[in-house]
């Protein structure tokens, strides 16, 4: 079962982390069955969902579990335990660039509206930057 100390200085949503993998290296999860739900991890580890929910989002975007709106988090066929080993593996390579893809993502997302919004904000703010200081300008001249 997931044990969390108390003692351990790294944040707890970490430790749950390090315990799940621990479980799926010792076959406690099934494929084809969804494991206990974050109100229930929660709540029998004492934590709130949203520490659970932290450590499960993390494994799934390493590859570990699949999450399925409507039918739970499962298991992926492709974390078994050779699976597992190289989801570690590419989730430290890829990890680390979807940790910077995400924000990369993220910015190409704001910066496709960004472009749009920006080039058009910029253009507004130093056309209107321009009228007013050209009408500063223009009035004590004119």
């Amino acid at each position: 079962m997931i044990g969390l100390k108390k003692n351990d200085p790294r944040p707890l949503y970490l430790q749950v982390k390090e315990s799940l993998r621990d479980e799926i290296a010792a076959g406690r999860f099934r494929v084809d069955q969804p494991i206990p739900d974050e109100r229930t991890l929660a709540s029998d580890l004492g934590l709130s969902r949203m520490t659970v929910r932290r450590a499960l989002v993390e494994l799934t975007q390493e590859g570990y579990f699949e999450r399925i709106p409507g039918r739970g988090t499962f298991l992926r066929t492709d974390a078994g335990a050779a699976g597992a080993a190289g989801a570690a593996g590419a989730a430290g390579a890829a990890g680390a660039a979807g940790a910077a893809g995400v924000p990369g993502a993220s910015g190409a997302s704001g910066a496709r509206s960004g472009d749009a919004a920006a080039p058009g904000g910029a253009a507004r703010a130093t056309s209107a930057g321009a009228t007013g200081t050209s009408n500063s300008t223009g009035s004590p001249g004119a």
